[in-house]
């Protein structure tokens, strides 16, 4: 159990740190050890750290979380194979989204996001 846990873990970080090197452009890793450390206002330092870094902190995080509310689900409801259409979750947000497209068809994207989060 240990050894997966270890190797999830030294996956994360090494799909984090090829995410540093791979995208539109590939950096070799002098390149993005340079634009990390000492270059930050470089053309490759400002892709680098303004869209990479902060990319694969969202990334961590995000994951983070789903994994989180996965097992809230699960353990709230004493169930190992528990998903979100278990409680009504999915339906409740598909609910909210289409009564607010069918009242207001003009709704922007972040008040579309925000109805799904209250349903």
């Amino acid at each position: 159990m240990i050894r997966i846990f270890t190797l999830g873990i030294l996956a994360a970080i090494g799909v984090a740190i090829l995410g540093l090197h791979i995208g539109l452009r590939a950096y070799n890793p002098l390149e993005v050890w340079h634009a990390l450390t000492v270059d930050a206002e470089s053309v490759s330092g400002l892709i680098i750290n303004g869209s990479r870094v902060p990319r694969m902190i969202i990334a961590a995080f995000v994951g983070a979380a789903l994994g989180l509310s996965g097992l809230l689900m699960q353990s709230v409801t004493r169930n190992p194979i528990a998903e979100p259409g278990l409680l009504g979750v999915n339906a409740g947000a598909a609910c909210a989204v289409v009564l607010l497209i069918t009242m207001v068809p003009d709704a922007d994207f972040s008040t579309i996001a925000t109805a799904a989060v209250i349903g």
